[in-house]
C-alpha cells in the first residue's frame, strides 16, 4: 500500500498513462483481478469529432478525455479509479475515471470502442490542499462539518447525479389504494446521539440524490451534527416494514450509514434562513433497492423554470428541530404561493433562495414535513419522475399558513460544485 502523487502539470495531453480497476470485462462481466490498460491522453477536439453528443455538453477545463477506440478503455466498475502517469521511478494521478459514452442499446453499459472522460486532478490542487487540511484538524471518529465551495454559474461542474432517478413506482397499487411503502424511497433519516445518553434521535430528514450523497437542510447539521443516516425506513416502530394490503410485500431492511462530512452552504444566514442546505457525504455507497432510490433534482432548464401549482412534502412529522416526530413516513399535498403573498403573510422579506408552499385553508401544512426533508412533484422529465424543487426549512405552528422551503433550483450549481465522485 502505497500513496500515488498527484499531478500538477496544466496539460498532460499526448502523455500515455495506465488506468487500474476491477470493471467491465470485454465479455461484459465484473474482472475477478485488478486489471490495468495503458491508454493516451487525447485532446478536446479529437474527443469532440469522435463523439460529439456524449462528449459535447460536459467537455470543459475540468475533464479531459483519454483511451483508445479499438475497445481498450475503462468500463462500467472502473468510475473513480485513476489514471496514472510514470515520472521517473514516481507515479502520478493524472485523472479520475469519471464516464464512458454509453451503448445505443440503452443498457447502460459502456461503449468499447469509444474515449472515457476523466476528471482532470490538476484542476482540484487547490481544493484538495484545502480539504486535506480541514480534515487532518478533525478529531478521529467525528463528523466533519465544512463551509462549501462558492459556484460560479458560467462554470459547468461535472453531474455526479444518476440519470434513473425519481422513479415513481406507480406500478405498485393494491386494491386501487396506492402501497405507501415503497412510494417515497429517497426519503432520508438524519441520526443524532442524545446529550445524557448513548442513545440515538431522529430529528431531521433529507433525500437521498445519489450512491452517496443526501441533501439536507445547514440546520439539520449545525450547531448539532448527525453522526449517521437512516434509508429505507418506513415505520419507525415496526422492524419489518411490509405493505398493509399485501402481507407478503415486504421491503428490505433499512441502511444504516455513517458519514463521511458535511458540506454546508457557506452563505447561509441564520437570522434571514437563507440559503439553509447542506450535503452530506457518506462513508459508502449505498445499495439501490424499491425501498431506496435517489430523487431527481431541477438539473435542466426547463426544470428549473418549472413553475408548479402543487408540490408534495414528506417527512416524518417535523419542522423545527429536536421535537416529537412520527413513527410513520407521512406526506401532505400543499399548493404554491408566490413569494410576494408569503412575505406578507409571514411578515419577513424572502431572498432568491426561497420558495413557499401551504395553506391553513387548504389544510396543508408542514407539520408533516420533516426540516431538511424534500419537496417536489412528478413532473415530466425522461418520462414522468418524481423533482425534488425544495428543501424544508421553517414555518410557523400548524395549520397556520405558508411555510418556506429552500430552491433547489437556485442552488444547483452549488450542489454540483460540492460533490465528488
Amino acid at each position: 500500500v502505497q500513496p500515488a502523487c498527484i499531478n500538477q502539470e496544466e496539460d498532460v495531453t499526448g502523455q500515455f498513462g495506465v488506468a487500474v480497476g476491477w470493471g467491465f470485462t470485454e465479455d461484459d462481466d465484473v474482472s475477478a483481478t485488478l486489471k490495468a490498460a495503458r491508454m493516451p491522453v487525447v485532446s478536446t477536439t479529437t474527443c469532440l469529432e469522435h463523439d460529439r453528443d456524449t462528449f459535447g455538453q460536459t467537455l470543459d477545463s475540468s475533464l479531459f478525455c483519454a483511451g483508445h477506440t479499438n475497445g481498450t478503455t475503462v468500463c462500467n466498475g472502473d468510475s473513480g479509479g485513476g489514471l496514472h502517469v510514470k515520472r521517473g521511478n514516481a507515479w502520478y494521478i493524472v485523472g479520475i475515471v469519471s464516464f464512458t459514452a454509453p451503448r445505443e442499446d440503452q443498457s447502460l453499459l459502456c461503449k468499447k470502442d469509444s474515449y472515457a472522460a476523466f476528471t482532470n486532478v490538476v484542476t482540484f490542487v487547490p481544493w484538495l490542499r484545502n480539504v486535506t487540511e480541514l480534515l487532518s484538524l478533525a478529531e478521529q471518529g467525528s463528523v466533519t462539518v465544512r463551509d462549501g465551495l462558492d459556484a460560479d454559474p458560467t462554470h459547468r461542474y461535472p453531474n455526479y447525479l444518476p440519470r434513473l432517478c425519481g422513479n415513481f413506482l406507480v406500478s405498485r397499487i393494491v386494491g386501487g389504494t396506492p402501497a405507501k411503502l415503497f412510494e417515497f424511497p429517497w426519503m432520508a433519516l438524519l441520526a443524532y446521539r442524545t446529550e445524557l445518553s448513548d442513545n440515538t434521535e431522529y430529528n431531521c430528514g433529507g433525500s437521498l440524490i445519489n450512491k452517496r450523497y443526501v441533501l439536507t437542510a445547514s440546520n439539520c447539521v449545525y450547531p448539532k451534527t448527525p453522526f449517521q443516516v437512516r434509508l429505507g425506513e418506513h415505520d419507525l416502530n415496526s422492524y419489518k416494514d411490509c405493505n398493509p394490503n399485501d402481507a407478503s410485500d415486504c421491503a428490505p431492511p433499512v441502511q444504516d450509514v455513517a458519514i463521511d462530512y458535511i458540506v454546508r452552504h457557506q452563505q447561509q444566514d441564520r437570522r434571514s434562513k437563507s440559503n439553509d442546505i447542506a450535503l452530506i457525504r457518506l462513508t459508502r455507497e449505498v445499495s439501490f433497492d424499491d425501498h431506496i432510490q435517489p430523487i431527481c433534482l431541477p438539473v435542466t432548464p426547463a426544470l428549473k423554470e418549472q413553475k408548479l401549482q402543487r408540490y408534495i412534502v414528506t417527512g416524518f412529522g417535523r419542522t423545527e428541530s429536536f421535537g416529537d416526530i412520527s413513527n410513520i413516513l407521512l406526506k401532505a399535498t400543499l399548493p404554491a404561493v408566490s413569494k410576494a403573498n408569503c412575505q406578507q403573510e409571514l411578515g419577513i422579506t424572502l431572498g432568491e433562495s426561497h420558495l413557499c408552499a401551504g395553506s391553513a385553508k387548504d389544510g396543508g401544512d408542514t407539520c408533516q414535513g420533516d426540516s431538511g426533508g424534500p419537496l417536489g412533484y412528478p413532473v415530466r422529465y425522461n418520462g414522468v419522475r418524481f423533482v425534488q424543487f425544495g428543501v424544508t426549512s421553517f414555518g410557523r405552528a400548524c395549520g397556520v399558513g405558508a411555510s418556506v422551503y429552500t430552491d433547489v433550483a437556485n442552488l444547483m450549481d452549488w450542489i454540483l460544485a460540492n460533490m465528488q465522485a
